[in-house]
């Protein structure tokens, strides 16, 4: 069990690095069950950091993603863990986030993609798979590995995943450090009356000094305001200033 003054001690240190910062999420979630880790992986703002950052009377209108979240492990039924969250990944973060991001991505230069390991008799077939051949120790992907070790070099087989990502981090303490700042705590955001502007502070200074990544909050904040920019504020679209100016500075 951890102990509290431990606890206390491990939130002081800055998330100067990427491991430092997963190492305190891993101290975090050490206190909480399974499916709590898992609902707290998946947000880029928690329950406590909603009522943070929001104002009472935006944050009384909000879903609240953890019910929402439970809702799915719910239905997915009295089973292995592993299958359970293979089934939210399923419902949720494959069906509304990752495939809606590769299909407007696409579609929006003309292209036509397909997930082959998507085809439906594929995901039937593995959800009958047993826990102990998707996972076996810190052997991720087990069997898909061990079928096809006969036709891939071990490098490949075993390399690292690489996603998508962006230096989100990097670039809030760079390039976009003075325009973020604009843009959240501008007149314009402040008025729409969902944030607690000394939160934004907060967070701003404190990414910008390196006490803490708020690398993704900053940057789905900052999207936020310029869709509101583009599609609430105006009668029709268009790119707004703010928006200009960042693809000048990408």
């Amino acid at each position: 069990m951890i102990t509290a003054p431990i606890t206390t001690i491990i939130h002081q240190i800055p998330e100067r690095t990427p491991m430092i910062r997963r190492a305190k999420r891993f101290v975090e979630m050490s206190k909480m069950s399974k499916q709590q880790s898992y609902m707290e992986l998946m947000q880029i703002f928690d329950h406590r950091a909603k009522q943070e950052l929001c104002t009472r009377a935006f944050a009384q209108g909000q879903p609240n993603a953890d019910r929402i979240l439970a809702e799915s492990f719910s239905r997915a039924g009295n089973q292995n863990f592993l299958n359970q969250m293979l089934y939210v990944d399923v419902k949720k973060y494959l069906a509304e986030d990752l495939l809606v991001k590769m299909d407007r991505a696409t579609m929006a230069h003309a292209l036509e993609a397909r997930s082959p390991y998507l085809d439906h008799q594929l995901m039937e077939f593995a959800a009958t798979i047993p826990p102990r051949l998707k996972l076996r120790h810190l052997t991720k992907k087990y069997i898909l590995k061990k079928a096809l070790r006969p036709y891939l070099p071990k490098k490949i087989l075993h390399r690292q995943k690489m996603g998508f990502g962006i230096p989100m981090g990097a670039w809030f303490r760079g390039e976009l450090e003075e325009l973020s700042g604009q843009v959240l705590l501008s007149d314009t955001a402040l008025r729409r009356g969902y944030f607690r502007k000394e939160r934004i502070q907060q967070m701003l200074q404190q990414h910008k000094q390196g006490q803490r990544d708020f690398g993704y909050p900053i940057w789905s904040l900052f999207w936020l305001e310029l869709w509101h920019q583009v599609y609430i504020d105006t009668p029709s679209i268009s790119v707004s200033s703010a928006e200009k100016r960042l693809l000048k500075i990408l």
